[in-house]
């Protein structure tokens, strides 16, 4: 079965090497998917010399497995973005999608392009009852909007409770198109640099662009790499990553019309496609976010599951009659919209993600919306899709939602046991986190046998990637960075690949000290577990508000036992560490250990006693074993200024407690290595 996408297997793409030398051009367009290139040919239009920085070849992003619906009918319903950008917001959303349909056809048509793009009505359906009353809802607001919606029956095979249809969408062969694109674009003073890796983004006056062959001098740069690599923070605290999955099955007799999704969450979507053989349904869905799913093959056995007792019977061919198996990413915003404009921090810097499952449109909506920016053009959709909006009644709880698996992951990752204590314990074809000689590194051993270690700290911001059976590719659960299995960079927002590690084992050191590795599993999570139950800021306070003796004294003592756990634990930490660095055979520079990250352990561990004795006089020294003061910073007019002391160097211990173990954590992979 392919692991191409059926574009990729019926679409070769021309290819059109790497940039050899400094170069300056009017605008630098980092990304040859669909928002770049036409965003690129219509800024060339436009009388703009341009440059497009592709780091593998055209289309090899998202774009490449895309399933190409061109739809009105956004994943965030109607109804939903109704309510947090306003009827007019909406409104400026609907007459921006209409118009990315209306540029892909108009495209099509000045430059002659055969990819079998097709205008044909999409259908929103519900099999489920609770699914009507969201049909409902999406009808009345869809027909406010001045969408051509209407309950009809669809023609599917299989019976539905309620469908929606939505008039004059499309679809096409996303490859061919952008194949016309590319050669449109590249000449007359405008090129495309394929295999090109971008290291670097400069803003200013002119704005500079890095890569691995040269530099890039330009007025203006937009990223349009799915998912920006040039914002390390801001930007992407309001991004969430999704793998989603594709199959593709033979049929046989007519083909349904129409593009098809239900209204299940995560959804699934359904379109055809042709070739000289007849044609395929093409199903994809049983989305999750990267990382985080360790069963990731699990989701093609979905979609069959799926498949089989709605369309086996009367529409494909054989038993399991499977062609094609792909997986895409997919970037959602908090709030339902792309952000697309000036990046935040930047003056002459442009971004656009956020695409969630309507790449085709949001993708041309975002090119013709730079191309007018950077040409001065006035754009009523810009202040809609500034990426610098704020919509805190509607989007924060999502925030709030969506960013929790940051600290979770970067702490309780490296407590977890790992998938590999040898190398023998690789096999062919996959990937495993390994501790050896007790050190983490991602191992990857390919079909030939040959064994690739790295880091599996991710360059962003310093999560733990995880490997991907399907995609054959280390994850980041954070953020949503993939790395191929040598490291390289497969999907922002890091820029750096995984740092390369040289094994040098020898016959005792295949297999890490296994004590030592509990032991310093054991103390972090002891310290960790000590810090949450009696600080993250340690204030015994917090359970006292009622002031009741009894249950003064007892959470007064349980937070005395936690505090000393913790100090314990942080200990045995340090000193487990201590024992790996001072006698670790089989890896050349083991004794050549991370200096800081044992200083901070030391400093975890002295604050941490430090919290502890304070606590213990914070506690004699209030009355009825009670502690009479309110929580965080702020003093109850109880407190004597002794107490008001202590209090605030526990506060400011708790956190610097915190802060130095995160940071020991961070190092636990050190930039140096170990590992040579």
């Amino acid at each position: 079965m392919s692991t191409l996408s059926l574009w990729q297997s019926t679409a070769p793409l021309p290819g059109y090497g790497p940039l050899r030398s400094d170069i300056e051009v009017d605008v630098a367009v980092i990304g040859a998917g669909i928002t770049g290139l036409t965003a690129a040919l219509l800024l060339k239009r436009a009388g703009q010399r341009v440059a497009v920085l592709e780091a593998r070849t055209v289309g090899s992003g998202v774009t490449g497995f895309t399933t190409a619906h061109i739809t009105e009918a956004l994943d965030t319903r109607w109804f939903r973005l109704t309510k947090n950008f306003g009827r007019d917001g909406a409104g400026i959303a609907a007459r921006s999608q209409r118009a990315a349909i209306e540029r892909i056809s108009a495209l099509i048509a000045e430059e002659e392009i055969e990819c079998e793009f097709r205008r044909l009505p999409g259908w929103l359906f519900a099999e489920e009852d609770r699914g009507v009353i969201e049909l409902e809802q999406e009808a009345e607001t869809t027909r406010a909007l001045g969408l051509h919606v209407s309950f009809a029956e669809p023609p599917l095979p299989f019976p539905v409770k309620a469908a929606l249809r939505f008039d004059d969408q499309a679809q096409f062969q996303p490859l061919r198109y952008l194949a016309a694109l590319a050669t449109a674009v590249h000449g007359g003073g405008s090129f495309i640099a394929d295999r090109t890796r971008v290291l670097d983004v400069e803003d200013g006056e002119p704005c500079t662009v890095h890569t691995e062959g040269g530099t890039v001098v330009c007025r203006d740069i937009f990223v349009a790499t799915h998912s920006p690599v040039n914002d390390r923070l801001l930007l992407q605290t309001k991004l969430s990553q999704y793998r989603s999955y594709v199959v593709t099955v033979r049929g046989r007799g007519p083909s349904p019309v129409g593009l098809f999704w239900d209204t299940v969450d995560p959804y699934h979507y359904v379109r055809t496609a042709e070739d000289d053989g007849g044609w395929f349904l093409v199903v994809g869905g049983a989305d999750h976010k990267v990382g985080q799913n360790p069963d990731t093959v699990a989701a093609y056995r979905h979609l069959r599951d799926w498949i089989r007792p709605r369309f086996f019977t009367s529409m494909l061919q054989g038993k399991d009659p499977l062609e094609h198996e792909w997986s895409a990413q997919v970037v959602e915003t908090v709030d339902g919209l792309p952000y697309v404009g000036r990046n935040p921090t930047d003056g002459h810097v442009w971004v656009a993600t956020g695409y969630a499952g309507n790449g085709m449109t949001h993708g041309t909506m975002a090119a013709i919306l730079i191309s007018d920016l950077i040409c001065g053009r006035r754009n009523e959709w810009a202040d809609l899709y500034d990426p610098a909006r704020v919509k805190p009644v509607s989007s924060f709880k999502e925030w709030i939602r969506e960013n929790v698996d940051y600290p979770l992951h970067f702490v309780a990752d490296r407590l977890k046991r790992p998938a590999a204590r040898s190398v023998e314990d690789v096999p062919r074809g996959e990937g495993r986190i390994a501790e050896i000689v007790g050190e983490r590194l991602a191992l990857h051993r390919d079909e030939a046998g040959m064994l690739t270690a790295l880091s599996p700290v991710c360059t962003h911001m310093g999560c733990e990637v995880r490997w991907n059976p399907d995609a054959r590719s280390w994850d980041c659960p954070c953020h949503g960075g993939r790395f191929a299995p040598d490291g390289q960079v497969l999907d922002g927002p890091p820029i750096r690949p995984l740092r390369r590690k040289k094994l040098s084992i020898t016959e005792d050191g295949r297999k890490t000290d296994p004590s030592a590795a509990i032991v310093r599993r054991l103390g972090l999570a002891v310290a960790l577990g000590g810090m949450l139950f009696g600080k993250l800021g340690l204030d015994p306070a917090v359970a006292v508000i009622k002031r009741r003796r009894e249950r003064g004294r007892v959470v007064t003592q349980a937070w005395t036992r936690w505090t000393i756990l913790g100090a314990a634990g942080m200990m045995a930490a340090a000193l487990a560490r201590a024992r790996e660095n001072s006698a670790a055979p089989g890896c050349q520079g083991t004794r050549r250990v991370s200096l800081a990250a044992d200083t901070l352990f030391a400093i975890a561990c002295l604050t941490g006693a430090m919290n502890l004795v304070c606590g213990v006089l914070l506690t004699r020294t209030a009355k009825g074993g009670a502690v009479p003061i309110e929580t965080g910073l702020r003093s109850g007019p109880a407190m004597t200024l002794r107490q008001r002391r202590l209090h605030r160097t526990m506060v400011v211990g708790g956190w610097t407690q915190l802060a130095a173990l995160a940071g020991a954590l961070a190092l636990q992979s050190p930039s140096q290595g170990r590992a040579r």
